[in-house]
């Protein structure tokens, strides 16, 4: 397959039988959306040009039961395929038209996306061709698409640095319809050299994967002894010497990271901005960080510690990514959903604290272990019920409550003789004589929700761990 950045490589040759991929596809196709999304994900990492052939036999781009706002994710993935190991040939195929109209902006975006891959592919093959005039990278999402459908593909165009800078900056989610576009323009015009910031990425996202294997990264800057290193931090995220051998040997090979790890652990100041943490942290695709605009809420922001993230605002513990070990660093997180139904699955061994916690999911963490045990902190967006804090007897080590209000009849429970700080809300707390034993622990959160936010209290968790785990 072409690439515009780097030498033409050999077009690539099927090493599995048809009938192996034929079998997988069909499984994919047979299964709830919910389902098939994640199968097809997987599949993109062993993907080959016989992968693409049997999605033909198949009639794979003329499946239409999925053309929703929700299976983008699964059209981005198969156009992906056909964009990574598409061949002149292929063009008429892409081009045909679709058995049904388009009848929605799902639909239309679908159709958009073949459309966008037959283009490039055909674009291969055309040395001659000439895009638009060169313009700067818009930073908007629409405005992107719209900017990168003509220009791939066009060798007079070369944006790829600013375009590694967007992706790092974590604009947009990978993965999305916006996001072919995006690997189509690393995959036709990234070289080597220009890619290589993003090689710390690639873990979670297969089609990222894909587009470093195309010019040769995989595996060349993070080897065996690097992920081996790594993984000692994981499996004791306690001792700083792991982290300390990890730096040391991200230093021998250049990679800056090494350098804000010893510094963190030396306690010194660094230039790292968060942009590049968030991506360093290999946990993206889950994290909900906002840049740090003047309007944004300063507990939204990640927390690095000891060199690695800590703190974090993530969408939920619904199974998503729940086997990567990066979880071990995670200490304050506040959750950002509703579905807590996987925790257990998570390997949460520094948690200390989780916020914006429904009510209802308190019963999962007090019935899940280690959290049970190690939890200090625990926020609700709610006001405080009797229930509620019975369920919280049971975490041993809580010192650090929030929650919207808590009634004067509720003053006298249990709980609060061992709660070090209340963070309530100021419309709810009113300080009567009855208030006044807690009145010294109290703290009063201007901002809606931010009473619920452990990431808000990050320092004080830090404190209380320090004197008690």
């Amino acid at each position: 397959m072409g690439n515009v950045g780097t030498a033409v490589s050999e077009p690539s040759t099927p090493t599995r039988p048809s009938s192996y991929w034929r079998r997988k596809l069909r499984a994919i196709a047979a299964a709830r959306i919910d389902v098939a999304i994640p199968q097809l994900r997987a599949l993109v990492r062993e993907a080959d040009r016989g992968t693409l052939d049997a999605m033909y036999q198949l009639d794979w781009f003329d499946i239409h039961q999925w053309r929703s706002r929700e299976a983008m994710r699964f059209w981005t993935y198969s156009y992906f395929i056909a964009l990574r190991f598409g061949e002149a040939h292929d063009v008429a195929v892409l081009r045909a038209s679709p058995r049904r109209f388009v009848a929605t902006a799902a639909h239309a975006n679908v159709e958009l996306g073949r459309a966008f891959v037959a283009d490039v592919i055909e674009r291969r093959h055309k040395p001659d061709y000439r895009g638009p005039p060169k313009q700067p990278l818009p930073r908007t999402k629409a405005d992107l698409v719209e900017y990168l459908a003509p220009r791939v593909g066009d060798p007079a165009w070369d944006a790829t640095a600013d375009l590694v800078a967007l992706v790092l900056e974590h604009r947009f989610a990978l993965e999305s319809f916006e996001g072919l576009f995006v690997f189509a323009a690393l995959l036709e015009h990234g070289t080597r050299q220009n890619l290589a910031p993003l090689h710390h990425q690639a873990s979670a996202s297969p089609l990222l994967e894909q587009v470093l294997a195309h010019v040769g990264l995989q595996g060349v800057l993070l080897g065996d002894d690097g992920q081996a290193l790594l993984a000692e931090v994981f499996r004791d995220p306690g001792r700083d010497e792991p982290r300390a051998v990890y730096a040391d040997w991200l230093l021998d090979r250049g990679d800056v990271r090494g350098e804000f790890i010893n510094a963190q652990l030396a306690w010194a100041s660094t230039s790292a901005s968060d942009l590049t943490l968030v991506n360093w942290s290999g946990l993206g695709e889950l994290l909900r960080w906002r840049a740090p605009h003047a309007n944004e809420k300063p507990h939204h922001q990640p927390r690095y510690r000891r060199g690695f993230l800590s703190g974090a605002r993530i969408t939920g513990f619904d199974g998503r990514l729940a086997d990567r070990p990066e979880w071990a660093t995670l200490e304050v997180i506040d959750v950002d959903g509703m579905d807590l139904s996987a925790i257990d699955r998570y390997a949460l061994t520094s948690l200390l604290a989780l916020g914006d916690v429904p009510p209802a999911e308190v019963a999962r963490i007090v019935g899940c272990e280690p959290i049970q045990t190690r939890l200090l902190g625990l926020g609700v967006p709610s006001e405080a019920t009797p229930e509620l804090l019975d369920q919280l007897l049971l975490l041993p080590n809580l010192v650090v409550l929030g929650a919207s209000g808590v009634p004067e009849a509720l003053l006298d429970h249990p709980i609060f003789d061992r709660i070090e700080l209340l963070v309530v809300s100021d419309s709810r707390w009113t300080r009567t004589a009855a208030q006044r034993d807690l009145e010294a622990r109290v703290e009063v959160a201007p901002k809606w929700r931010w009473w619920s936010s452990m990431l808000r209290n990050y320092d004080r968790i830090l404190d209380a761990a320090a004197e008690r785990l």
